[in-house]
């Protein structure tokens, strides 16, 4: 259902690090948005597995989007578990269990979470008309495709890592998806997420 007024409150909503990343961006894709490398890899976890890929209500979320989310999350598991189990020694982090819970498990179960969720807003974004293309390849072809353009010059960032505009694209679909959808959109979110129909295997 369409709002008439968007409040000013749900724009204010938004969080602090949604505004830096559109604001320090933004104009630098308005250029070339329509028309538009490769993430920096980081160190994974010992054994982390990153074959893995499933689907989500039928769009498929792949192995370098789910290793997207690994990496984000990656610091937040190990704070979490330094803080609660008093970790000093995290030599064999990843392939212990503290209290009866995994590292390795806890990631992965965020990481399909976060990467379910995100896919989910992309997905609301084609149904209302905000974005065409959604999947993880397409998107790093505009990032590439955008850094190429402006490799030797131009309006706004000479270039763009993978990650900043995955999460750019997100948030901005989040922001727009105001216009279309009354409430929360996270709230809306979560709701979907609940009732998503979900679909794994190993590659």
């Amino acid at each position: 259902m369409k709002k008439n007024n968007k409040s000013s409150s749900a724009v204010g909503s938004r969080s602090i690090i949604t505004v830096l990343i559109c604001v320090s961006i933004c104009f630098a894709l308005l250029f070339s948005f329509s028309s538009c490398s490769a993430s920096t890899e980081k160190e994974k976890p010992k054994g982390e597995e990153s074959d893995a890929f499933f689907s989500v209500n039928g769009e498929e979320i792949t192995a370098d989007e789910l290793d997207f989310f690994r990496s984000r999350l990656r610091s937040r598991v190990i704070s979490d578990f330094a803080r609660r189990f008093e970790i000093n020694d995290f030599s064999t982090f990843w392939e212990s269990e503290f209290g009866g819970e995994s590292p390795k498990e806890k990631l992965e179960t965020l990481a399909l979470e976060e990467a379910a969720k995100a896919k989910l807003t992309l997905i609301l974004c084609r149904e209302n008309g905000i974005y065409d293309e959604i999947s993880w390849s397409a998107l790093k072809e505009k990032a590439e495709k955008y850094n190429a353009e402006h490799k030797n010059g131009g309006v706004g960032l000479k270039s763009i890592d993978m990650e900043t505009f995955y999460l750019y694209y997100v948030e901005n679909g989040k922001i727009e998806l105001e216009k279309y959808i009354d409430g929360s959109i996270e709230e809306h979110i979560d709701s979907l997420y609940k009732s998503a129909r979900f679909e794994t295997r190993q590659s």
